[in-house]
């Protein structure tokens, strides 16, 4: 592995509040939000940094994955498709893969009215490139994002909050407003809408039934409020959701309590009400697998809700249809149409405002779970961004303004005995809930769907209903992730590569901290390593000792006499110790450290301070060697002699260094005062001596930095100018630049490497003077300091935006494409790969294997794949599917139904998810019809009646299966170019497998 090696890409810090509604988790649990004017994109199950996107000039205020739509033909890969929004009105449509921008587009350029909403409508037949946009005006309007223009544009409503798509019915959209609601019921992407229903929330006039057991005084009404009307629901809304669990049921939240409304009856149905002392509401996310609600609240604490039934419940269950399956009971999710116990159901019924207060008695939503407060992550709990995971419903993405992110699951704490309640969890050892067979145990991915089971199961099969326990849950962290610190002061790149330490050699990079810490970054990986709370003052600067030891320095803030409390630390990062010097001084007030500068031979360093001479310490023991007086002059900047200048010169005194049993050696370095005046000064043991001094030119500023490298010496001043000193052919030469100021210089690492950057106020150049000073690059733009990453690549930091950007030395390159080789930690996503054919290849290996007797996902030595890359590729994303996906697919009850589900989940593709869900249930309602009720099979043996119902109605009869077996070269063949069979095998479909 070359750590070397180090892509260009942006290391983020912390959020704004424009960046509060920025994020948003897609169904391969990649993480999108926006930090100041960056997109960053997470992989939150690793924790870890995938990519970074800049093209916004503002704020980003919205981002949307893709919904991802099977792909029929190779023509058109998987991709990994983000729209983005900023303050500005611009989006963007980024393939994340390759960090390019594929369109953008202004939709708004009144900063007054910012967009609140962008949302994929590709569910739509042929419109997969379609993108709807809400503006704060009101103005929805349709673009086509593959060619950057808008389908239609239309006025709806005269201030908009937020915008809403059914989740059972894609035509139909909710839009809020700023004092009442828009239903359009015939959204589409080709044409405007032209059915708009305004709906206003009203408190009941009298003469409405009584509904004091639920205290709901909230209905939907046609009619506006009366002008005497001030105080309306609307006016306290924090926002309004779609339930995924029952039709026509919108739930509005407040900051005490959650409204369930009913759009057909246009009544309250059913409420959550907070507890007195209870930290109120901050957001809420409702699940489609459960009938549950996950609540954010202000203090940051995580709560989880679920639905209970009343014991007195008047519901029939006898035709009630559980459309799910449980066969491995992770995956298989509860598709959209589900019916099972809904409130639509029954709501669809009752016309009558009476009979819709009795039904929403019957149920109510029970605490079963509330996450411990953490204090220390966050101060600013609103803008807090909170996201479910899509395939298990069972993780909470929390994002922090502070940079922070946390996955929390919510797992099973303690079990009982089932009593009144409905809600249970499968035993650990005994029958399955679907044949009640004593199979082989497959492990479960922990999802909502595998800890609670159907309630008409429990009700109407008393075998199983005496086998299950009620289920208690707890929330525990299994992900974090952490950007840069809120407040960064500093940064220093580590030792350069060598071939000493290439054994060794990590791209190692330290930031300093407003708050006392270091924050240690593997460049490489783009992610913190290690986090060390140093100092009880602000990190002002940071000098490496060796590749895992490093000084760090800072101070207070100055007092009106401009005197501070200094603070110097040694830092060992293999064991975390931290030694505190200048323990005496601590106290003191004293002039700011400027500066510590290490000898080249790790002998010596120097402490530099603003308002008096420098300090001469030993860096073995630690201790000053020299405190130089008064007369001394001050220093302004100052040099360290490289190793190959200093030679291996033993010192003439024979003090030896303790530990080491080793002699001091001679160094050299080169210091200049406020007066321009440059000094050489020799660095043997406890002695300074002053070899030589030289007075510059008069055009030349004071000297604000220094650089040295074999026979070169680069001198900066404040006045922009650059001198250069040949040591070897005693040349002197100087160079004037208009861009102000020089803050910092410094030679690049490598050996005949003499490319120097030169930082200014607002401008940053890289010249190579090894070839008459030509200029490499340059980029106007103000950035606080600079550091050599390795000879080919630049770290910048802003201190104003607050994030570092790694650029290569021409700064046309901001990031690079995704590399799965320089992930920390391997992950399965077929979106990144190089081409497009093994992601279908491997799809179908998964699906189906009709030319073996008995599936197994990991063997596919016997297909023919003329590619040897294909091959590869193909092998290698197999090993990174986990092994208890893997166990799932061997052991697939259902067969390919059940394997297809399986694949469309780890490809994250929510219709395939859907579409395969719902088969599910009819292919095993049809299974039990063909092969009879369960309990003819209980004189049937085990091991039997498990092969009967564990049959795959894929498996096509012994003539197609031979037509298979001899057909599978041709299908994998290049040579193959059937249009009908290539477009079935790279759609992943079991359709060229003959039924």
């Amino acid at each position: 592995m070359s750590y070397n090696h180090v892509q260009t890409r942006y290391i983020h810090g912390a959020l704004t509040n424009a960046n509060q509604f920025a994020s948003d988790l897609s169904w391969l649990g990649l993480l999108a939000f926006g930090s100041r004017n960056l997109i960053v994109v997470v992989h939150a199950n690793t924790g870890q940094l995938i990519q970074t996107l800049s093209a916004h000039h503002s704020p980003v205020i919205l981002v949307k994955w893709w919904h991802e739509v099977q792909p029929y033909s190779t023509n058109v890969p998987y991709s990994l498709k983000l729209a983005s929004a900023d303050s500005t009105g611009m989006v963007y449509v980024w393939d994340v893969k390759d960090a390019q921008a594929l369109t953008y587009f202004q939709v708004s350029s009144n900063p007054k009215q910012p967009l609140v909403h962008i949302e994929w409508m590709n569910q739509h037949e042929g419109c997969r490139d379609s993108l709807a946009v809400l503006t704060a005006s009101g103005i929805l309007a349709v673009w086509n994002s593959g060619t950057g223009s808008c389908i239609w544009r239309r006025n709806v409503i005269e201030s908009a909050v937020s915008l809403l798509i059914d989740p059972f019915d894609y035509t139909r959209m909710l839009i809020q407003g700023s004092d009442h609601f828009l239903l359009i019921n015939d959204s589409t992407p080709y044409k405007q809408p032209q059915s708009f229903n305004q709906l206003y929330l009203r408190f009941p006039p009298q003469g409405y039934p009584s509904h004091n057991k639920l205290n709901i005084d909230i209905h939907l009404s046609t009619e506006k409020p009366l002008k005497n009307e001030t105080n309306t629901p609307h006016q306290n809304l924090l926002a309004v959701h779609f339930s995924k669990f029952h039709r026509n049921v919108i739930l509005l939240l407040y900051r005490f309590n959650i409204v369930f409304l009913h759009l057909t009856g246009g009544q309250a149905v059913s409420q959550i009400t907070l507890d007195k002392g209870t930290s109120p509401f901050l957001k809420i996310v409702t699940c489609r697998q459960r009938d549950a609600i996950y609540g954010l609240h202000e203090n940051c604490s995580l709560s989880f809700r679920l639905q209970q039934c009343n014991k007195n419940s008047s519901y029939n269950t006898e035709t009630e249809i559980p459309l799910e399956t449980h066969s491995n009971e992770l995956l298989v999710a509860s598709p959209n149409i589900r019916t099972n116990r809904s409130l639509s159901t029954h709501l669809e019924d009752r016309n009558s405002c009476a009979s819709l207060y009795s039904l929403a008695s019957e149920f109510y939503y029970e605490l079963k779970c509330q996450a411990d407060v953490i204090r220390e992550v966050t101060r600013n709990g609103r803008n807090v961004h909170l996201n479910l995971c899509h395939s298990t419903e069972a993780r909470i993405v929390l994002l922090y303004p502070e940079s922070k992110m946390q996955v929390w699951e919510l797992t099973p704490k303690s079990l009982g005995m089932a009593g009144s309640s409905t809600l249970a969890v499968h035993q650990s050892i005994g029958p399955n809930p679907v044949d009640m067979t004593r199979g082989p145990k497959v492990a479960k991915v922990n999802s909502l769907s595998s800890y609670l089971t159907s309630e008409t199961e429990l009700l109407t099969n008393e075998t199983y209903r005496e086998k299950c326990f009620i289920i208690t849950f707890t929330f525990s962290i299994v992900s974090y992730y952490e950007g840069l610190f809120h407040n960064p002061t500093c940064i220093r790149m580590g030792p350069a590569m060598t071939t000493k330490n290439r054994s060794v050699y990590k791209p190692f990079l330290a930031v300093g901290s407003h708050q006392g810490r270091v924050q240690i970054f593997n460049l490489y990986y783009h992610t913190p390593q290690r986090t060390f709370s140093v100092l009880n003052c602000p990190v002002t600067g940071i000098q490496w000792t060796s590749m895992y030891s490093m000084l760090v320095y800072g101070h207070t803030e100055p007092a009106l006499t401009g005197q501070v409390r200094n603070e110097i630390s040694y830092l060992d990062l293999t064991s975390g110790e931290s030694v505190t010097l200048r323990k005496g001084h601590l106290s003191e007030a004293d002039s700011p450290i400027e500066s510590i500068k290490v000898s080249s031979l790790k002998q010596y360093f120097l402490v530099v301070f603003r308002d008096k001479p420098l300090e001469y310490w030993d860096l073995f023991t630690l201790t000053p060697l020299r405190i130089l007086s008064a007369p001394n002059p001050i220093t302004t900047a100052v040099e360290w002699a490289p190793a190959n200048i200093t030679g291996k010169i033993r010192a003439q005194h024979t003090q030896k260094t303790p530990g080491k049993g080793e002699t001091y050696q001679q160094e050299v370095y080169l210091m200049s005062d406020i007066d321009g005046i440059l000094y050489q000064i020799v660095a043997e043991g406890t002695t300074l001596r002053e070899a030589s001094r030289f007075s510059p030119e008069t055009a030349m500023g004071m000297v604000t930095s220094i650089s040295w490298k074999g026979d070169l010496i680069v001198i900066g001043d404040s006045d922009g100018n650059l001198s250069l000193w040949d040591t070897k052919t005693k040349k002197y030469k100087m160079l004037q630049s208009a861009r102000g100021g020089i803050k910092q210089l410094r030679i690049g690492p490598g050996k005949g490497n003499f490319k120097i950057f030169i930082l200014s106020h607002n401008w940053i150049e890289v010249k190579d003077m090894a070839n008459n000073s030509e200029l490499c690059g340059q980029l106007k733009q103000p950035f606080d300091t600079c550091e050599w990453v390795n000879p080919d690549k630049l770290c910048l930091l802003n201190l104003s935006e607050g994030w570092l950007r790694i650029s290569d030395l021409a700064f046309l390159q901001e990031n690079d494409v995704i590399k799965k080789e320089q992930l920390s930690t391997p992950i399965f996503c077929p979106h990144l790969m190089q081409q497009s054919k093994p992601a279908f290849l491997l799809r179908t290996l998964l699906q189906h294997h009709p030319w073996l007797e008995r599936y197994d996902a990991s063997s596919f030595e016997d297909v023919s794949i003329p590619s040897i890359s294909v091959r590869r590729e193909v092998s290698n994303s197999l090993m990174l599917i986990p092994d208890l996906y893997i166990s799932m697919l061997n052991n697939a009850q259902f067969g390919v139904a059940e394997r297809c589900c399986i694949a469309s989940v780890l490809y994250g593709d929510s219709n395939e998810h859907l579409f395969w869900s719902l088969a599910l249930y009819y292919l095993r309602e049809f299974s039990r019809v063909r092969k009879g009720n369960l309990s003819k099979l209980d004189e049937v043996e085990p091991e039997a009646r498990l092969k009967q119902l564990r049959s795959d109605l894929f498996v096509p009869e012994r003539d197609a299966q031979q037509k298979i077996t001899s057909s599978r070269e041709c299908l994998f063949s290049p040579d193959h170019r059937s249009d009908s069979t290539e477009e079935n095998l790279s759609s992943g479909f079991p359709g060229s497998i003959p039924m």
